[in-house]
């Protein structure tokens, strides 16, 4: 009963499911079961072995969206891991996140739904992060990147195969506070003298913002 369950919510227990169950902490670590469970918080167990902090952290806070330098490391932005964790939350939001990371660095907006896509995670499970060109946005914004860092990101934005050139216009537009689409591209194309992927223009454009 217990494996199949594990197995059936790829290694991880809530604390309603053991209630449900009948088994208490004690007896998942019983010896008998050969089966090493560890507590993540409060409501969330795990397989030793399989353990996904980010995924148990989504799980942990639904609502919750890696963002920025965190984002950048899903999208494959840039070779640098983060020794901080980066999230968005709601306004609303209340509650705090605890993390294995060094530091948890939590911004507060209501994104909207274009803003977020689910990604994989190294083990299998998906996770909400900022979407591609959120995250391109966010880190233009970011005073504290380093200028190596930012140019090995945008480049790497440049070489991805899922450029969103609407979203980009986007987020173009809203840097000079424009809401209307079609002036964000006017004003875009008066920089480059087309919208392609072509590094050339992307550092025009780039070099602007």
């Amino acid at each position: 009963m217990l494996e199949q369950l594990l197995k059936e919510n790829n290694g991880i227990l809530t604390k309603e499911q053991l209630t449900n169950q009948v088994v208490s902490y004690d007896e998942l670590g019983g010896a008998e079961q050969n089966i090493d469970i560890k507590q993540f918080n409060d409501r969330l167990y795990y397989v030793d072995g399989y353990y996904d902090h980010d995924y148990l952290l989504q799980l942990s806070h639904p609502d919750l969206v890696f963002s920025r330098d965190t984002a950048v490391k899903y999208h494959w932005l840039s070779n640098q891991l983060p020794y901080e964790l980066y999230v968005t939350l709601p306004t609303t939001y209340k509650k705090t996140v605890q993390s294995d990371y060094s530091k948890v660095n939590m911004m507060y907006e209501d994104l909207e739904s274009a803003d977020i896509e689910l990604i994989e995670t190294q083990e299998g499970n998906f996770v909400q992060v900022t979407s591609l060109e959120r995250t391109l946005y966010d880190m233009m914004q970011d005073k504290s990147c380093p200028m190596d860092i930012m140019k090995e990101i945008i480049w790497n934005y440049h070489q991805a195969p899922n450029i969103n050139k609407e979203r980009f216009i986007h987020y173009f537009g809203r840097w000079y506070h424009l809401e209307d689409s079609k002036e964000a591209q006017k004003l875009l194309q008066q920089h480059v003298s087309y919208i392609d992927t072509s590094f050339k223009s992307w550092k025009q454009v780039t070099r602007v913002v």
